[in-house]
């Protein structure tokens, strides 16, 4: 995501992970899962690749993380009702809860254009993985 912020406009699967160092057969499940969460658009055919479906600014990154992942869990007591059978009397739970939230409140607060704006006034433009740099 990341990749697609800083060059803008559509790249293929296979530039995306040769400048990322992604095996390209990984890519079609990633761009799958980020287009199933409304996060990219991809086209086929000649001239296809992927894009963003919508501006960076209104793209979290708690958004791509659970696109990826799932759900935010710290925690597997803290994934709903009868994960732990400690609950009732966790005195540690509601620590994690705390934590989970803090840390969600970041990813939310978080946007795709602002790591893409950090990552332009770096002196290297570019430090991703498979980038050579």
């Amino acid at each position: 995501m990341l990749d697609l912020g800083l060059r803008g406009g559509r790249s293929t699967f296979e530039e995306i992970a040769g400048r990322q160092g992604i095996p390209p057969g990984f890519m079609p499940e990633i761009m799958r899962d980020l287009a199933k969460a409304g996060l990219v658009v991809t086209t086929r055919g000649f001239g296809g690749g992927v894009e963003l479906a919508v501006p960076a600014e209104d793209i979290t990154v708690r958004a791509i993380i659970e696109a990826l992942e799932g759900p935010l869990v710290l925690f597997r007591c803290l994934g709903g009702p009868g994960r732990c059978p400690a609950h009732e009397n966790c005195v540690v739970q509601e620590m994690w809860s705390q934590a989970q939230e803090e840390m969600a409140g970041v990813l939310e607060r978080t946007t795709l254009a602002e790591l893409v704006a950090r990552a332009r006034q770096r002196p290297e433009p570019l430090p991703l993985a498979g980038s050579g740099r």
